[in-house]
């Protein structure tokens, strides 16, 4: 009980349920983004939904890579999953530098 309604606690529920939240609304607008791949006329407003929502999906061949090296279907898989940890690994980077100039 004293563990739960700590000041620690409460606070990192917050942000706990904050990150898990934006999580889950980015996934479902990448889910969303999906449908404008659809071969199907959509309505108007629609449309405009869809064209935003392709800005939340990564695709990794718009940084052309094909230029610096030749691609291969098996390079591009192993980028599309590097590039999730290489994210995670940079932002642990900056957070243990930030703390280290503190």
């Amino acid at each position: 009980y004293y563990f739960c309604n700590s000041p620690v606690t409460q606070a990192a529920s917050t942000l706990l349920t904050t990150s898990v939240g934006l999580g889950m609304m980015l996934t479902g607008f990448q889910a969303l983004s999906v449908m404008a791949n659809f071969s199907v006329e959509w309505g108007s407003p629609f449309v405009e939904v869809l064209n935003v929502m392709k800005l939340l999906v990564f695709d990794v061949e718009l940084l052309q890579v094909e230029c610096v090296y030749p691609s291969t279907a098996i390079s591009r898989y192993t980028m599309r999953i590097l590039i999730p940890l290489i994210t995670v690994v940079a932002y642990v980077g900056c957070y243990v530098v930030s703390k280290t100039l503190l």
